[in-house]
């Protein structure tokens, strides 16, 4: 299962991890390699996808987008 592979654990209330497949394969082409086999998408497109998602989503993608600007060495290519 999924869940036991990634090392995430059941809520009762609310979540913030939503396992997908893509329509467009692109996305999935530009994600970043972790080395461990896993992909990662890139930091835009999560700043993105939280911004138009609901609860603390919107919150979550402006706290990401102050360490990216903090950070921009660290996640830029």
């Amino acid at each position: 299962m999924a869940r036991d592979q990634l090392g995430l654990r059941s809520t009762e209330v609310g979540s913030n991890v939503l396992l997908i497949e893509p329509k467009d394969q692109s996305i999935v082409e530009k994600a970043i390699l972790n080395g461990e086999g896993s992909r990662w998408a890139p930091l835009t497109l999560v700043v993105a996808d939280l911004l138009t998602s609901s609860d603390r989503g919107p919150a979550e993608a402006d706290a990401l987008i102050d360490w990216m600007e903090r950070n921009e060495d660290q996640w830029r290519e």
